[in-house]
């Protein structure tokens, strides 16, 4: 992303107090709830932070709404933020949750991440299914979120094998120039059909 649509997202620099909490302990899992119609802010954190403690994880959340303030919560296992710089924030993570967009999906297959999808709507669904069908995760639909089928999905994308193959698709990801390949497979198409 160009520094100019960094900085007018909030994303051009990390937080130091972020930074600081990333330096205190282990990796944590990266929960991306801005995708999805989260309407009891406190309620979700509550649930990702018990799912957290079962796991012995750390949580670093992504949510707007009120009663949530920013920062370090719940003994430090949790970090709210608004935004981050995805490049420089998400090689420090050990998974993802997210809603599986398109831009996520990206983001979390290059950083070389396992990943749960809790899709909400259309093409979500598609990458939740990739992202099992791979295995480097799970995925279920956002109504079906409850904290047993949280647990039981992160520890599905946290098992060695998920992570394994997870690192490996990353290394894949990070080489592809998608915007070429696009291009290309286009140009290919518009000269077959003028043939």
């Amino acid at each position: 992303m160009p520094q100019r649509l960094r900085a007018a997202w909030g994303e051009q620099a990390v937080d130091p107090a972020l930074t600081a909490w990333l330096d205190e302990g282990e990796a944590p899992i990266y929960f991306c709830m801005t995708g999805m119609p989260v309407l009891d802010p406190a309620a979700c954190c509550a649930l990702i932070a018990a799912v957290c403690t079962r796991l012995g994880a750390r949580a670093l959340v992504t949510m707007r709404g009120e009663g949530v303030p920013p920062g370090a919560g719940h003994d430090r296992r949790l970090y709210l933020v608004n935004s981050f710089d995805y490049d420089r924030v998400l090689p420090r993570c050990r998974a993802v949750v997210h809603h599986g967009g398109s831009g996520n999906t990206q983001d979390v297959l290059r950083a070389g991440l396992p990943a749960v999808v809790i899709g909400v709507h259309s093409d979500q669904f598609f990458y939740g299914w990739r992202i099992s069908a791979l295995g480097i995760g799970d995925d279920f639909p956002y109504p079906k979120l409850t904290e047993d089928r949280l647990f039981t999905a992160l520890t599905r994308a946290l098992a060695p094998e998920s992570l394994r193959r997870a690192s490996e698709l990353g290394d894949r990801a990070a080489t592809e120039n998608g915007v070429h390949a696009a291009a290309d497979a286009i140009e290919r198409l518009v000269v077959a059909s003028s043939v």
